[in-house]
């Protein structure tokens, strides 16, 4: 009886871990959601105060930010060994990052590859965005691809890891390496989650619970039942 009461308190204790990391998970997406929801004032915000200002004025500011930051990027990019070490790439508006095409080298199994596709799962990024994915660890013809644009746009073929974008506005091809590189660039177009990955998640954590709640009963039920049949003999 004691081992009993020990298997069903330990049981007990994992059951409230699991509850409190399913409490945590969740804490965490509203708070994604809500900082995505201040992303999407401060835009809308920024588009009523560019509205206010005469036409003339916007496009002079307009084309002074894009030359500084252009500048900024050739500069920072003139060598290989400085191309990936960067962090200052070109910045674009909602309707140009959208307009852009994307070619995404990814390696299966690769985790920051994984957490790239839950992000523009959760962001509708692969409805919103034209992005071609090319898998370079089982694919021999993806993988010379990848090293010749990593040395074309890198200054080394050995340069880029997974995940590598290349974002290819108008004629400007950006190069893009790692996933908070990956998202800081998309960010623009891709901030309201999906109301389909939502609901996704909130069926898959409620699941979990049922199993839980289920498993529980059985621990507690099936060594009382066990209990009850050893008084009776």
């Amino acid at each position: 009886m004691k081992n009993i009461i020990i298997i069903f308190v330990l049981f007990c204790l994992w059951f409230s871990t699991t509850f409190a990391d399913v409490e945590s998970e969740e804490k965490t997406e509203n708070n994604q959601k809500i900082e995505a929801e201040k992303l999407q004032e401060t835009d809308q915000k920024t588009k009523n105060t560019e509205i206010e200002q005469p036409q003339e004025t916007k496009k002079v500011e307009e084309k002074k930010e894009e030359s500084s930051e252009n500048l900024k990027t050739a500069e920072t990019m003139k060598s290989g060994s400085e191309k990936n070490t960067t962090k200052v790439i070109p910045k674009f508006d909602a309707q140009a990052v959208t307009d852009a095409t994307y070619t995404y080298y990814y390696a299966t199994g690769c985790s920051h590859c994984a957490d790239l596709d839950a992000f523009l799962k959760k962001f509708w990024g692969y409805e919103k965005l034209k992005i071609t994915k090319k898998e370079v660890r089982g694919n021999q013809e993806n993988a010379k691809a990848f090293g010749k644009d990593s040395e074309r746009l890198l200054g080394d073929k050995n340069k880029a890891g997974t995940p590598f974008v290349i974002a290819k506005v108008g004629e400007q091809e950006i190069p893009l390496v790692g996933t908070d590189v990956v998202e800081e660039f998309l960010k623009p177009a891709l901030n309201t989650p999906s109301e389909k990955y939502i609901q996704e998640q909130k069926s898959a954590k409620s699941k979990k619970m049922i199993t839980l709640v289920v498993l529980l009963l059985l621990a507690g039920g099936i060594p009382a039942g066990l209990y009850l049949l050893g008084r009776k003999k």
